[in-house]
């Protein structure tokens, strides 16, 4: 089951990105009702990451809907929600613990290109193509929506990104000569991940 997972799935993370262990996600998990109580409509998402200004500090909750958290681990729905979750969890205590701001859409960002990268690692079992993790991917929100526009602009984003990784990776068998530039990605604010994006999909 994936809630067996998690802390696996925050550890990968930060390994991957050369960061100090942050405060562990299990801990920050929150029931479907009490993150309907805490944001309207969220209950509705498979996973969401709820974020409040708690008096110059940031609070954090991780919904992950029951349906992720026992799900298997080689669904790659599943799989996919959870990695987006945790992925959120991490980037935003990361950032907030050194006080730099950050917009929803790096956040999402970060989070699609995360997913890619545990597939393409094997963190779990899910099988996986770049087809179905970009270009089958739905989106609850409506269209016209800013929700949904930024969901798409994250997902197109990222997809040209990963294709620009794949060759490389696929060839080395691992991420490991990529990690000094994903290191580096995952520090960059929104316009620099889209400028960087932007050369290296050229």
């Amino acid at each position: 089951m994936i809630r067996d997972r998690v802390a696996l799935i925050q550890r990968w993370i930060e390994r991957l990105y050369d960061l100090d262990a942050g405060p562990p996600v299990a801990e920050f998990i929150v029931s479907r009702r009490v993150a309907a109580a805490l944001s309207v409509g969220v209950a509705a998402r498979g996973e969401a990451l709820l974020v409040a200004d708690g008096g110059g500090a940031i609070d954090v909750a991780l919904f992950l809907d029951d349906w992720v958290l026992d799900g298997d681990e080689r669904d790659l729905g599943v799989f996919a929600h959870a990695v987006e979750g945790v992925s959120h969890f991490v980037y935003v205590t990361f950032r907030g613990a050194r006080g730099v701001a950050m917009t929803q859409l790096e956040l999402e960002l970060q989070a699609e290109v995360d997913k890619y990268l545990a597939c393409a690692e094997e963190v779990v079992r899910a099988p996986w193509s770049l087809e179905g993790l970009f270009e089958r991917a739905t989106f609850r929100d409506a269209p016209g929506t800013q929700e949904r526009e930024r969901y798409e602009v994250a997902n197109r984003e990222a997809a040209r990104f990963c294709r620009a990784l794949e060759g490389e990776r696929a060839r080395a068998g691992n991420v490991t000569s990529l990690l000094p530039e994903l290191r580096r990605f995952y520090r960059m604010g929104q316009r620099q991940k889209m400028e960087h994006i932007r050369r290296r999909a050229a």
